[in-house]
């Protein structure tokens, strides 16, 4: 279904050629944000307690993955074709840096941390069933226990912010978020 036309809030013209830019990434980097930092009894009024480093790591990946898709658009010539099929994270990652004609690693630092959290979001994603039978001095860790472990909110921020920080310099970009511009133009009968 077709999203609706957004609604006047001041005088647009009747019709007009519309030039909008806007990078997701931006928006899911903010809220990834208001989820790490927001208040634990509140957050516990909607949310199950164990519910805010999952739903941070779907935000943190959609904010990642945002800004290589934004890098992307603004770099690499015809990006939508490049991407058409399944395309790695890295691959994505080696596409726009190879476009600005730069030589980094993405083996490690903030990229490498940024693929392992990006890999992480797609187990998650992907839930598997696990049964385990070990003798040991404690229960198995769940999925759960490893999300609480390796990947809380407050460190999939700081991950994210990070990569966003050094992925935008390295390729010369601005944080660009929301950008609209129109011209008036006459209608075709």
């Amino acid at each position: 279904m077709p999203a609706k036309r957004a609604a006047k809030t001041f005088d647009y013209p009747d019709f007009a050629e519309y030039d909008q830019r806007h990078n997701p990434g931006f928006d899911f980097l903010r809220m990834l944000g208001w989820c790490a930092q927001a208040k634990e009894e509140p957050f516990r009024v909607i949310f199950a307690a164990y519910a805010r480093d999952p739903i941070a790591i779907f935000i943190g990946g959609a904010a990642v993955e945002g800004y290589v898709n934004y890098a992307g658009h603004a770099v690499v010539a015809d990006w939508a074709a490049f991407t058409k099929g399944h395309k790695t994270f890295s691959q994505k990652l080696k596409q726009v840096f190879a476009a600005r004609g730069k030589n980094i690693s993405i083996g490690s630092g903030v990229y490498q941390e940024a693929i392992s959290l990006i890999t992480f979001r797609g187990s998650l994603a992907h839930p598997r069933f696990t049964h385990h039978i070990e003798q040991r001095d404690s229960p198995p860790p769940t999925l759960f226990d490893h999300i609480q472990a390796d990947y809380p909110a407050a460190r999939v921020l700081d991950v994210a912010t990070r990569f966003k920080d050094s992925f935008l310099a390295d390729v010369g970009l601005e944080d660009l978020w929301w950008r609209q511009s129109y011209a008036e133009v006459t209608k075709a009968e």
